[in-house]
């Protein structure tokens, strides 16, 4: 299967749009001037919505996207945590995003007491590696612990509010 990363909370969670990467119908892409090959469009209905993904460079679709977990997800992230409000957390690992991801959890704890970030393989339930930090402990370091290294096992790093 895959590497399954989301965050898990009391209270809802925001949604972050990676606005780097954008989403156009064929017309849409050809009135903005994007060069598309026309044998791969020669059969799409040309109004049809996000059927062409652009972004500028490749590092664009590593930035920060948070959205709600899709209910088939769910089964595999209910072995894992009871919290109720569940978003999908996509992005690739840098400082700079790290830095972003603790502001959006920084953020977040204004609202509740504690929010929990998950690394999980899906489809294998395994016993999983759980730490806590207090928000004033949290870093770049504990970040990238979790999400910047490959999987080893499943880990979760609960971060509690002050």
């Amino acid at each position: 299967m895959s590497v399954y990363e989301f965050l898990a909370s009391d209270v809802m969670l925001e949604n972050v749009k990676n606005e780097k990467v954008m989403f156009f119908s064929v017309k849409q892409a050809l009135e903005r001037g994007i060069t598309l090959n026309k044998k791969l469009i020669a059969n799409i209905d040309e109004n049809k919505k996000d059927v062409v993904m652009y972004f500028e460079k490749k590092e664009d679709l590593g930035e920060i996207s948070i959205s709600l977990e899709m209910e088939d997800m769910k089964i595999y992230s209910d072995d894992y945590t009871n919290k109720k409000y569940r978003c999908s957390l996509s992005w690739d690992y840098t400082e700079q995003r790290a830095e972003q991801l603790i502001n959006y959890i920084k953020h977040h704890l204004e609202k509740t007491k504690e929010i929990e970030l998950w690394k999980i393989w899906l489809g294998e339930k395994e016993k999983p590696n759980i730490e806590c930090c207090k928000l004033c402990e949290l870093d770049n370091k504990k970040i990238k612990k979790i999400f910047g290294n490959g999987f080893k096992e499943p880990m979760c790093l609960r971060v509690i509010r002050e």
